[in-house]
């Protein structure tokens, strides 16, 4: 237990003025969220992720040199999914506001959010492949690509595994599906485009403007 409570103050002395104050800012929105869920079950369901994630991600940052950009992409993503925990991701505002500029009914905040985790989920990775693997210039587009598509097949999963023991009107609420046939291969795919999406922009950022290696991590 001691040495638990050790390492926890060394990340907390390790992680800059930035991070932490971006840590509080999440901090923030997840106890405004826990005050007064739509449904309480769905928040405790969507948090499996928060409770399993949160760890790893303290790990990373003492760890490897995760830049101020990457841990900036992560925290709004967990902030995303946040909120989506709070309203359901079947009835989050943000969703049917997307939804009306596609002239859709539905409401479009789950495949926003696996869209995004694609997106923003890519630079997070790429950095860390090429600090732990030494990754080649195309491994380092490569890899985070896949490993992308593997998480959100992996979650696809987990979610169908939760969902078969909890009550019809929580799964409902939990998968988001809102009777999609098709919810599981669209989300799967969204995470694909916003890998994509991701890849595509930062080659072109660095075809315009290559950094050496050393400048693409910054703490």
């Amino acid at each position: 237990m001691w040495i638990e409570f050790s390492a926890l103050i060394d990340i907390i002395h390790f992680v800059n003025t930035y991070k932490k104050v971006l840590t509080v800012i999440f901090l923030a929105v997840w106890i405004w969220s826990a005050l007064r869920p739509t449904e309480m079950q769905n928040w405790l369901l969507e948090n499996i992720l928060v409770f399993l994630f949160v760890p790893v991600l303290l790990v990373m940052i003492y760890t490897f040199k995760i830049s101020n950009l990457s841990y900036s992409l992560i925290i709004a993503f967990m902030i995303m999914h946040i909120i989506g925990a709070s309203y359901t991701y079947n009835q989050a505002p943000l969703g049917y506001a997307i939804g009306r500029w596609f002239a859709s009914t539905r409401n479009v905040y789950d495949l926003f959010v696996h869209l995004s985790f694609g997106l923003l989920f890519f630079y997070p990775i790429r950095e860390v492949c090429m600090q732990m693997l030494k990754t080649k210039i195309f491994w380092s587009y490569f890899l985070p690509f896949t490993i992308i598509l593997a998480a959100s097949s992996l979650y696809e999963v987990a979610e169908w595994l939760i969902a078969i023991n909890v009550s019809p009107g929580a799964a409902e609420s939990f998968i988001g599906a809102q009777g999609d046939f098709w919810d599981t291969q669209k989300d799967m795919a969204a995470a694909a485009v916003g890998a994509l999406l991701a890849n595509a922009i930062l080659h072109i950022k660095y075809m315009f403007k290559p950094l050496p290696a050393s400048a693409e991590v910054v703490v």
